[in-house]
């Protein structure tokens, strides 16, 4: 089971670190965010929002979410890592602590639960304001560093035998990167 539940988690993460490309390469300081809101700003709006969506939800419920939820196992880090915890090193433990800490700053859960998840009333009508500090920048950092501490977890718990791999992150080929797109989009391709 935790052999499938490491590959699992750093299928999601490969999927996140993707994901976050895509939204990068869209909406973060280039002339596709102009493109996109300018010419089709409900596609812009709607496709901008369910990224932050998808990205923040399923960070969340990797690095935030309790081991069980309503008697069910979760995906989350923290499961897979207290069930092989006796099988690793203080090292690693100290960069899991690292990942913790890099979330704990961010406020994901806060973020994910009153604005995305349940949509506080407050928030809402905005009469209140969630308290977070998600970026790309951070995002990435994030990710790197679990896929790093995923593969160390693996060697050491003996989860990963000697020619076995996890699923690690490969950038979009650049003949079809959020560049090309668009491009595509604005008849430029």
């Amino acid at each position: 089971m935790s052999t499938k539940q490491l590959h699992s988690t750093s299928i999601v993460i490969s999927d996140l670190q993707r994901s976050l490309d895509v939204f990068e390469g869209l909406f973060v300081g280039n002339l596709t965010t102009e493109i996109l809101f300018q010419k089709y700003p409900e596609i812009g709006v709607s496709l901008q929002e369910a990224m932050i969506s998808k990205l923040l939800i399923t960070t969340a419920a990797i690095f935030c979410d309790m081991d069980k939820i309503n008697g069910n196992e979760t995906l989350s880090l923290n499961n897979l890592t207290e069930k092989n915890s006796d099988k690793i090193s203080e090292k690693t433990k100290i960069i899991f602590h690292d990942i913790q800490s890099q979330v704990s700053g961010m406020n994901l859960r806060g973020l994910r639960n009153s604005s995305i998840a349940h949509i506080s009333l407050e928030i809402a009508m905005g009469n209140k304001e969630v308290k977070s500090r998600v970026s790309v920048k951070k995002l990435r950092k994030l990710y790197d560093l679990t896929q790093k501490f995923l593969s160390i977890l693996g060697k050491e718990s003996g989860l990963l035998k000697e020619n076995e791999h996890m699923s690690f992150y490969t950038p979009i080929p650049e003949d079809r990167s959020p560049e090309k797109f668009t491009q595509a989009i604005n008849g430029t391709a």
